[in-house]
């Protein structure tokens, strides 16, 4: 997702920074809709909408925090979603509800081959993420045959790493059971 933003912004930016604001902004849901388009599937993933990655990320997160009975990270966490929402949205409603200023001619940018084929894989893969997590989780999961039997490539492990490193606490192990970021569709291993 932001791979594909970020890729949009530099491209409409071009070389010569000419879009770097907001208001620059205006109009292109009318001027190339399918840019338009496909950066309001990266906000609303980033926003954390559901059928998107976004979603899927955030939610893990929120689930390990929860579990790991950090509940001040996940207040911050929703804090956080709900004043990103006001700019992701804004972002939104000024490239199809605001007409450019007076005076104003932003010509259509174009865009190379590759940074279409950079923005068809990371929207569809947004989506995908988004609609199906358990194939992307069932995948992540599946072990290697290079991989030690105690690093099983999980989602949840990455996740209690991050969590342990950013708060500073041990995440409860019990041996042979799980762990705390066990969640309603699996128990994590930790050995």
């Amino acid at each position: 997702m932001k791979v594909g933003a970020f890729t949009i912004v530099s491209q409409l930016g071009g070389s010569g920074e000419k879009l770097v604001s907001l208001d620059d902004y205006a109009g292109l849901g009318q001027r190339q809709p399918w840019v338009a388009a496909s950066l309001s599937v990266f906000l609303l993933s980033l926003l954390g909408l559901p059928v998107t990655a976004g979603f899927f990320g955030k939610f893990y997160i929120f689930t390990a925090a929860v579990h790991s009975k950090l509940i001040w990270l996940a207040i911050l966490m929703a804090v956080n979603s709900v004043i990103g929402s006001y700019y992701y949205l804004h972002f939104i409603i000024i490239m199809y509800m605001h007409e450019p200023k007076p005076g104003t001619t932003v010509a259509p940018v174009r865009f190379p081959l590759t940074a279409r084929i950079v923005l068809l894989v990371t929207v569809a893969g947004t989506l995908y993420f988004g609609l199906a997590p358990t194939r992307a989780l069932n995948f992540l999961n599946q072990p290697t045959s290079s991989a030690p039997s105690s690093n099983r490539g999980n989602a949840d492990l990455l996740i209690a790493s991050f969590l342990r490193r950013l708060c500073g606490t041990a995440i409860p192990v019990y041996p042979g059971r799980g762990c705390a970021l066990a969640t309603s569709h699996r128990r994590l291993m930790l050995d």
